[in-house]
């Protein structure tokens, strides 16, 4: 498997500095440090220190929504927010259940303020999140239009969504470049001259992938503009072949597709 996580390292490379070429200082910085700590791909383990004050570079994104949604674990929500009722010193099934009761039955949206204070970070400053509206009784199918493979779908989750008004008045939601996605196995950089509105993801529903839909990242949001609702995933609803291992032989062949003559 790290035979063919160094291989895509490579073809990322190519691909990503050929799209976004204003970056590529900044981004050959990031391969030497990778160099110079003996690391092959970013891929393995956090590659970057947590950086909560680093917001990402890319320029202002215009998503076509309402609303943007995530998908997180409730252990990551606890720990990219300051402590309310949900704590990082508590554990994630006891911080699911107070996420649950206090949205009540039937299950509501629920101001992520009444749990947990300050602003929704990411351990590297910054989250992931989509314009496009997440299907709560699919949320499986959801998750891998997103790209998000089956050891990152949570058990205990919850779906967070923001006001796009919000997020366009404060500045606060940026095209995802090649420097964000840097570390992130799945990933498909945007090219700087189309101006895009938004990144846009990998779906990897299909045993070929194809683009899926729109990805944007954000700044540091106050809690008291995010919603949140619990969902509760159990492993057999996964499909076996979208694990992290069994999608490296077709992300390869999507990058590879990718770096031909007029993608």
């Amino acid at each position: 498997m790290e035979n063919e996580l160094r291989e895509i390292f490579l073809k990322r490379q190519q691909l990503d500095v050929s799209r976004q070429p204003r970056r590529s200082r900044s981004y050959s910085q990031l391969v030497q440090s990778a160099s110079l700590r003996k690391l092959e791909h970013p891929y393995s383990s956090q590659f970057f220190k947590p950086t909560p004050e680093s917001p990402p570079e890319g320029l202002p994104a215009r998503p076509p929504s309402h609303y943007c949604y995530r998908i997180t674990s409730i252990g990551s929500l606890a720990k990219s927010t300051g402590s309310l009722r949900i704590k990082k010193t508590e554990t994630d099934a006891r911080n699911w259940e107070l996420l649950k009761e206090a949205s009540g039955r039937p299950r509501s949206w629920v101001r992520l303020s009444k749990l947990a204070t300050g602003k929704l970070r990411g351990w590297r400053g910054f989250t992931w999140w989509t314009p496009s509206t997440l299907e709560i009784e699919d949320l499986i199918t959801s998750a891998y239009q997103l790209g998000i493979n089956n050891e990152n779908i949570p058990k205990r989750g919850a779906i967070l969504r923001c006001p796009v008004d919000h997020l366009l008045r404060n500045r606060l939601v940026t095209v995802p470049t090649i420097i964000e996605g840097f570390d992130q196995l799945i990933f498909m950089a945007t090219k700087d001259s189309d101006k895009p509105a938004m990144g846009v993801t990998i779906d990897i529903n299909t045993k070929t992938f194809s683009f899926g839909v729109g990805e944007v990242c954000l700044a540091a949001v106050p809690v008291a503009e995010i919603e949140c609702l619990p969902v509760h995933i159990f492993e057999r609803e996964k499909e076996p072949d979208k694990y992290r291992e069994e999608l490296l032989k077709p992300l390869g062949s999507y990058y590879d597709q990718q770096l031909r003559p007029g993608h």
